[in-house]
């Protein structure tokens, strides 16, 4: 659902307003104003962009970006990691706010933060929601849903 959503979105505009934009998203996630993005700031920006990376992961990620090994990401190096990177692709600021709205609400079923949604808590959307499907239709629409197939 979360990559579905990432990966029908772009931009189109000028080289400039992507900037814009993805100084808009900088800005929002540099919770400390120091004009670069710290490791515990990346780590909220991937959450909240529905991206739920190991510890190993986000630091070989954060490595990659930061290419002048300063220990922070500064906006050039966001930037051209942003235009350059398949995973993030919303460049509208209504697709984002969309997008992160969709994301809040995953999460509140993500019981256990693994960025995945299971069978059993899936069943607590339906119990929620008011559905009246049996076990076998909340699998049926699951296995729709699940589309690489990971449960």
């Amino acid at each position: 659902f979360v990559r579905c959503m990432l990966a029908n979105t772009s931009l189109h505009g000028s080289d400039d307003g992507l900037r814009s934009y993805v100084k808009s998203v900088f800005v929002q996630f540099d919770d400390d104003n120091s004009n670069s993005i710290e490791p515990d700031e990346f780590r909220n920006l991937c959450t909240e962009l529905g991206y739920f990376f190991t510890n190993d992961e986000l630091t070989t990620i954060f490595s990659i970006i930061d290419t002048d090994h300063s220990g922070t990401i500064e906006f050039d190096e966001f930037f051209e990691w942003w235009r350059q990177s398949d995973r993030f692709k919303i460049h509208d600021a209504r697709k984002l706010q969309l997008f992160r709205a969709a994301l809040k609400q995953f999460r509140e079923y993500d019981l256990d933060g693994n960025g995945k949604i299971s069978m059993d808590e899936y069943r607590q959307i339906a119990k929620a929601g008011g559905w009246n499907k049996t076990d076998q239709e909340l699998q049926e629409m699951m296995k729709k849903l699940d589309t690489d197939g990971d449960g």
